[in-house]
C-alpha cells in the first residue's frame, strides 16, 4: 500500500504523497476536512502498527526528516527497503502532526467564536452606547418624581407625564426593549448566532479522533459520548437526560431556562470550549498526538522504571521514603532561596524589572562571559608558540588521509561520482563541511579562504545532503570506538 503513495492518479498532478505533505494552512471548516482526510489516509496504511521502539528516537526523527524532504521521483529510485523505511518513519510522524493540527485549528476556530462574540458586544455598546445612556437619564427622571415623598401617590403619574411626556416615555420603552442586552449581562444571544459555524466542524472532529481524559475531564468525555450518540439518533433537541455537570453554572441556569432546540445549541457550544479549555490543561489528550498525550505517557513504563530504579536509588540515598525526598528537596529549595535573597541587594550581576503591565523579568545587567585570569594569556601564547602553523587545507588533507572519510560523501548524481576527483572540489567539500561543523555562513568561509563562495555552495547542494551528514556522523562514531 505504500507504493500507492507514490503513484499519479489520472487527473490529477501530484501523487497522494504529494497531497499530503501540501503545507498547513490557516484554520477554517475546510482546513479541518481536509486534515480529517489526510489523517484517514495515513490510517488507512496502518503504519501506526509497525513497533519502531526498538530503534534510537532520534535516528528514527532523522529518516522522517528525510522521508519529508525527498519528491516521488527521489524516492522511486532508492531500493525498495530504504523506501518502505523513509516512508514508514515519515507517516508516523506525519499522523501525529495532523492530529496535532487538528486540536490546533479547532482551538484556534472555538477562540475565534468567543473573540467574535466580544467584538460584536463592544460593536452593540458603541453603537447604542449613547443612546441608552440618554434613555437611563430619562429613567432617573421619571424615578426622582417616583421616590419623592412630597407628592401624593394619586399625583405620581400626572407629575411623571409632566417631566417626561407620555409619547417620549414610549419611544424610551421600545427602544430600550431592542436595543437592552439581556439583564444578566450574559452574551449567549450572540453566541448563538456562530452556532451554524460550530456545526462546520465540530460533528466531523469527534467523529474523527478518540479523546480521553483524567478525573477532571471526565465529565467533558462522557459528554463528547453523549454528543455522539445524539448524532448517531439524528436528535435535534437536546435530551432531557443529557449531562451538564461540565458546564458552569451561568451555563447550565441558561440551558434548562431555554427551548431544548435552543437548549442544544447552547450545550454544544458550551461543551466546544471546555474542550478548548481542556486540552490547554492537559487533561483533555487524544491517543497517538505528540502535544496532546496522556500525561502517563511521560512516566517510565514499568519494566523501564525496574531497570533503572536501582541505579536511581543509589544516586539518590534516603528517596526510598517519599516523604522524605520531598521533604529534602523542600529543605534544598528553602536553603538555596535564603542564599539569593541574602546576596540579592548586594549583587550587580541580575535585576528583576517590572514592565508596564506588572509583568516581571529578570534582567541581566552584564555579560555572563567570566573573565580571564591573567595567567591564561602566557600560557596561551606559549602553546601557540610550539604549534606548527598548518594550512587548514592540509589539515583537511591530512586527516582524509587518515580516515578516508572523502568516500562518504558523494555527488547526488551517480554519473559524477568517478574514481578521479579533483582536488579543487575536494577542497571547496573540505571547507563547507568546516563551515556547517561550526555552523558559519559560507559566505564568511569564502572571505576566510580563496575559495570563490559559488564553489562551496555547489559542493554543500550536491555533496552534503543531510542523510549522507547523518550516515558520515554515524560511521566515524563507530570507526572511533
Amino acid at each position: 500500500m505504500l507504493e500507492e503513495l507514490l503513484q499519479r492518479e489520472q487527473g490529477k498532478r501530484g501523487s497522494t504523497l504529494a497531497w499530503l505533505k501540501e503545507p498547513a494552512v490557516k484554520a477554517s471548516p475546510p482546513a479541518i476536512k481536509m486534515l480529517i482526510a489526510k489523517l484517514e489516509t495515513v490510517r488507512h496504511l496502518q503504519v501506526s502498527a509497525i513497533d519502531l521502539s526498538s530503534l534510537n528516537r532520534n535516528r528514527v526523527r532523522v529518516l522522517a526528516h528525510l522521508g519529508a524532504k525527498y519528491h516521488r521521483d527521489s524516492l522511486l529510485r532508492f531500493s525498495e527497503q530504504k523506501r518502505a523505511a523513509l516512508l514508514v518513519c515519515y507517516l508516523q510522524d506525519l499522523q501525529q502532526e495532523l492530529l496535532d493540527r487538528l486540536l490546533i485549528s479547532f482551538t484556534d476556530l472555538v477562540v475565534g467564536i468567543s473573540r467574535r462574540t466580544e467584538r460584536k458586544e463592544q460593536t452593540h455598546h458603541i453603537t447604542h452606547g449613547k443612546t441608552l445612556t440618554r434613555h437611563v437619564h430619562t429613567l432617573r427622571k421619571i424615578a426622582k418624581v417616583v421616590l419623592d415623598p412630597a407628592i401624593p401617590d394619586e399625583q405620581v403619574r400626572p407629575r411623571i407625564f409632566a417631566v417626561v411626556p407620555q409619547t417620549q416615555l414610549q419611544d424610551v420603552y421600545d427602544n430600550v426593549g431592542s436595543t437592552a442586552r439581556p439583564e444578566d449581562g450574559q452574551t449567549f444571544d450572540l453566541l448563538l448566532s456562530h452556532y451554524s459555524f460550530l456545526r462546520q466542524f465540530l460533528p466531523n472532529l469527534l467523529a474523527a479522533l478518540e479523546f480521553t481524559g483524567t478525573s477532571a475531564g471526565k465529565p467533558v468525555v462522557q459528554a463528547i459520548q453523549a454528543l455522539k450518540q445524539m448524532e448517531a439518533e439524528g436528535r435535534r433537541k437536546l435530551p432531557t437526560d443529557a449531562p451538564l455537570d461540565f458546564l458552569p453554572l451561568d451555563w447550565r441556569t441558561t440551558i434548562e431556562a431555554a427551548d431544548r432546540r435552543i437548549a442544544k445549541h447552547l450545550w454544544e457550544l458550551g461543551l466546544a470550549e471546555q474542550m478548548r479549555k481542556l486540552l490547554c490543561s492537559s487533561d483533555l489528550s487524544v491517543p497517538g498526538s505528540r502535544q496532546h498525550k496522556v500525561w502517563t505517557s511521560y512516566l517510565h513504563t514499568e519494566a523501564a522504571w525496574t531497570e533503572r530504579k536501582v541505579s536511581w536509588f543509589a544516586r539518590h540515598p534516603g528517596a526510598a521514603d517519599a516523604n522524605e525526598y520531598l521533604d529534602a528537596l523542600e529543605e534544598r529549595y528553602q536553603a538555596t532561596l535564603s542564599t539569593v535573597l541574602k546576596g540579592w541587594n548586594a549583587n550587580d550581576f541580575a535585576e528583576i524589572v517590572t514592565n508596564k503591565e506588572g509583568k516581571a523579568t529578570l534582567d541581566l545587567s552584564r555579560d555572563e562571559k567570566l573573565p580571564l585570569p591573567a595567567t591564561v594569556e602566557p600560557l596561551r601564547d606559549a602553546i601557540l608558540s610550539v604549534m606548527p602553523h598548518a594550512r587548514l587545507a592540509d589539515v583537511f588533507i591530512e586527516v582524509e588521509d587518515w580516515v578516508g572519510f572523502r568516500d562518504e560523501f558523494p555527488h547526488l548524481n551517480e554519473r559524477q561520482n568517478t574514481p578521479t576527483r579533483d582536488p579543487r572540489v575536494d577542497m571547496a567539500l573540505f571547507a563547507a563541511i568546516l563551515a556547517h561543523g561550526l555552523n558559519l555562513p559560507l559566505t564568511t568561509m569564502a572571505e576566510s579562504t580563496d575559495i570563490p563562495y559559488h564553489e562551496l555552495t555547489h559542493v554543500s547542494d550536491w555533496y552534503l545532503r543531510e542523510g549522507v551528514r547523518f550516515i558520515f556522523c554515524v560511521s566515524a562514531k563507530v570507526t572511533y570506538r
